[in-house]
């Protein structure tokens, strides 16, 4: 998967990723992920670092998504409603891309996606599991 740039694409991923993982593990994914982006909030005050801020948001924002499609299935979410933050991602990706900030995201959001599928097809994390 080298280029996910259409909305379908995405939540497929998105969809792939949270179910290699399951629901405990991006949990405490997103516990994790949530600090470090108060971290670089912190640090952005100070160094005015942008990549690092922004690689931290994509991250959240990217195993929220994961973590709300895993709970649909749980709870038995209607279908037409398990994507709609993965929906909202791809029509935020689509539509901004032309926007310098937006492109940044948008391109880390596709490399972050992209090396987490590498990752489960090569056993990269079933050592960990």
């Amino acid at each position: 998967m080298e280029n996910i740039i259409d909305k379908d694409n995405l939540k497929n991923a998105l969809n792939y990723i949270a179910g290699h993982f399951g629901l405990e593990a991006q949990l405490n994914k997103l516990k994790e992920e949530l600090s470090e982006l108060d971290e670089a909030i912190s640090t952005y005050s100070e160094s005015e670092d942008l990549d690092h801020l922004l690689e931290e948001i994509v991250d959240v924002n990217l195993v929220t998504a994961e973590v709300i499609i895993l709970l649909s299935y749980k709870h038995d979410t209607p279908k037409q409603n398990e994507f709609s933050l993965a929906d909202s991602l791809a029509e935020l990706f689509l539509q901004t891309q032309k926007e310098n900030i937006s492109t940044r995201m948008s391109k880390k959001i596709v490399e972050k996606i992209s090396r987490t599928i590498e990752r489960i097809n090569s056993g990269y994390y079933d050592e960990e599991e």
